[in-house]
């Protein structure tokens, strides 16, 4: 603690968490952007929550000494990143239809000629050529 001037009956609490930019609330009121310093706070001690989207709320209580600063340094957890899935398998009523990608489609194209090679046979045995 640093020994500083401060109004009688009161200290100085200066707060930091990691990462930077937590909620900082001291017995209900909310003080944001850590790092953040806050004077003339009554001396005794004071609750105190750093929050953070994301992260884990800290809890704890801080005891303020008459004419010091006491500081916090609060290193936030993240919050678990687990993602709950549901083992079931999936089930489908029809059957997904087929998906052809950009191009021609070389299945109609094949008995597309094949068709055309047919009939030009037949047209030459009819015609006896």
């Amino acid at each position: 603690m640093v020994s500083l001037y401060t109004a009688p009956g009161t200290g100085v609490l200066s707060f930091r968490s990691n990462p930077e930019g937590a909620t900082i609330t001291i017995d209900g009121i909310d003080y944001s952007g850590a790092p953040v310093t806050i004077n003339n706070v009554p001396t005794g001690q004071h609750q105190f929550v750093v929050k953070m989207q994301g992260y884990k709320d800290f809890e704890d209580t801080i005891e303020v000494v008459e004419s010091k600063m006491c500081c916090a340094n609060i290193d936030l957890q993240a919050l678990s990143s687990e993602v709950a899935c549901n083992p079931q398998p999936i089930e489908t009523r029809e059957p997904m239809p087929p998906i052809f990608v950009q191009g021609p489609d070389y299945k109609m194209l094949v008995i597309g000629l094949l068709l055309g090679a047919l009939i030009a046979l037949l047209y030459k045995n009819k015609s006896g050529r």
